[in-house]
């Protein structure tokens, strides 16, 4: 049976709305939250941190924390199901998706919270327009999300004529499509 698994860019920081705070951390209440997060040392935060803004230099203390649980949490979860789906002998395709529609809430602050997809994938964006932002944007992201849902419950693939050309998630490959 094909899967389609997706996660959104920023899923954790839904989870950190409840104190302000999270998103201004400095480095070192950053430091200090990771290492009792995750049980780690302040060397391993360190190469952490590097490695996240090896491809994003400007990220912040906060952001680093929120992609950090996002991945933990969330991205690695899928991806190893998708890894293992995929490299079984004689498997359906399996399709990842990342959803990185910014939310206009709260100056931006949450990115792509848990579960903004959701309104998307329904065509309900009017209604959940106040967190999701509403405009010509937002109902083309909404289009082409309804239109892989849909293509792929139908076909089990999601490709269609919104989209550019989706390959499935292999372990060599680890194609994923940014909506």
């Amino acid at each position: 049976i094909p899967l389609m698994l997706g996660h959104t860019e920023t899923e954790a920081s839904l989870f950190f709305r409840d104190d302000m705070r999270n998103f201004t951390l400095t480095e070192a209440q950053m430091r200090t939250r990771m290492r009792k997060a995750f049980n780690i040392d302040d060397n391993t935060v360190g190469s952490i941190m590097d490695a996240y803004r090896k491809d994003a230099p400007g990220m912040t203390p906060s952001d680093i924390l929120i992609a950090t649980t996002s991945d933990v949490q969330f991205t690695l979860p899928l991806t190893q199901a998708a890894k293992i789906k995929s490299g079984a002998e004689g498997q359906a395709p399996v399709y990842m998706y990342n959803f990185a529609w910014e939310i206009p809430w709260n100056g931006g602050v949450l990115g792509s919270p848990h579960a903004v997809d959701i309104p998307f994938a329904f065509g309900t964006v009017d209604a959940a327009g106040a967190m999701t932002g509403t405009g010509d944007g937002a109902i083309e992201a909404s289009l082409n999300l309804m239109s892989a849902f849909v293509n792929f419950a139908r076909t089990g693939n999601p490709n269609n004529r919104r989209l550019p050309d989706w390959q499935p998630y292999g372990s060599g490959s680890r194609t994923t499509m940014v909506i």
